[in-house]
């Protein structure tokens, strides 16, 4: 192994999708005395008396760390998924799922309001074009004619309606999030304060997103999907035409017709 580390934590979810909620701790014996556990659970101790707070745990990794009934069901799917990424190959994965995020990222790019515009601010490292610098996800937000942001709950409820599954917020990585929206400590505290929290309808403040929306390809993406998701943003998103507006020789005033109204939940 190029690596030996002593601790890796993976999960199932991220690698097929399914099951969810199960993942693995992988510890080198050697290193699992660093371990110290804060309670135990039924399963992982040799004895305990109950008038007395005295226990001795089991002499196993697995057996001292594992409490209670093991997510059993779960676990026999995962047969399934690691056939399933055998047959496929995680090269063939790798490549596939590259491609689609790159050709995702540059028709993103290349979009344009009416007046020049960008529609898109892309956070990553896409630009390189290089699968080892640039994973297969794409996070961005959306920007109106004049360049303020569109909040990520509108995006969120539009793309539901259409079919189209997205994450929205800071995806578990407030580092991140705070790096590319470029929001300062004191932007934090003062959101928080503001009353935002995680997972919150905050979208917006002070012109500011307090996170992003984030599309993620995977082995069971397809091109049709990807087309489907630039349909959907040109759409909803990009401004083509200048509005119109009617003479009404009865006023002394040009009145503003209205063209489409969109309901969401």
């Amino acid at each position: 192994s190029v690596y030996n580390p002593d601790f890796v934590c993976l999960s199932f979810y991220k690698i097929f999708g399914y099951p969810t909620g199960i993942g693995a701790l992988l510890v080198k014996n050697d290193s699992a005395t660093i371990l110290k556990k804060k309670y135990w659970g039924g399963g992982t101790i040799a004895v305990s008396i109950a008038q007395e707070n005295y226990k001795e745990y089991r002499t196993g990794v697995s057996e001292r760390f594992e409490d209670g009934t093991v997510d059993f069901a779960n676990i026999a799917l995962l047969k399934h998924g690691f056939q399933c990424i055998n047959n496929l190959g995680m090269d063939a994965i790798q490549k596939h799922t590259f491609c689609l995020t790159q050709y995702l990222y540059k028709e993103l790019a290349a979009l344009r309001h009416n007046n020049g515009s960008p529609v898109c601010e892309i956070y990553g490292n896409h630009i390189s074009n290089d699968l080892t610098k640039q994973g297969p996800i794409l996070s961005l937000n959306f920007l109106r004619p004049d360049g303020t942001f569109i909040g990520y709950n509108e995006v969120q409820q539009l793309a539901s309606l259409n079919n189209i599954h997205i994450r929205t917020g800071c995806f578990c990585n407030p580092g991140a999030c705070q790096k590319y929206l470029k929001l300062s400590i004191q932007d934090i505290k003062s959101n928080y304060q503001s009353g935002h929290v995680c997972w919150d309808s905050h979208d917006i403040i002070n012109g500011k997103p307090t996170g992003a929306i984030r599309i993620s390809p995977t082995y069971i993406t397809t091109w049709e999907d990807i087309f489907a998701v630039i349909q959907f943003i040109q759409q909803y998103f990009v401004k083509t035409e200048v509005a119109q507006y009617v003479k009404d020789n009865s006023q002394t005033q040009d009145s503003p017709m209205l063209s489409k109204i969109i309901v969401y939940p």
